[in-house]
């Protein structure tokens, strides 16, 4: 007989990383999250549009399995952490 998983139930892990200056000081976030059926351990792979780490926008891994995603506490600047750079990967060309 063959067992087919239903994935009823997940584990996901949660990293908030600080993003810091050469002296220390805090300049952004990034909340980092990883996900896998609590059941058969299977990766839950994330549909985000972009592999890379930006600032402005959530990124996927190249593997898909770690959504990134910007953020900030709630009482910093609305734009905190925006003006950090950042980079984005693209297929090669058959070219």
């Amino acid at each position: 007989m063959h067992y087919e998983c239903p994935h009823n139930e997940f584990a996901a892990i949660v990293d908030v990383v600080r993003l810091t200056d050469e002296g220390g000081v805090v300049v952004g976030y990034s909340v980092d999250v990883t996900c896998e059926c609590a059941g058969c351990h299977q990766p839950f792979v994330f549909h985000a549009p972009v592999v890379g780490l930006l600032s402005g926008t959530p990124t996927r891994d190249v593997s898909g399995q770690k959504l990134s995603a910007p953020g900030r506490v709630a009482t910093q600047p609305d734009d905190f952490g925006l003006q950090l750079p950042g980079y984005t990967l693209r297929p090669m060309s058959d070219n």
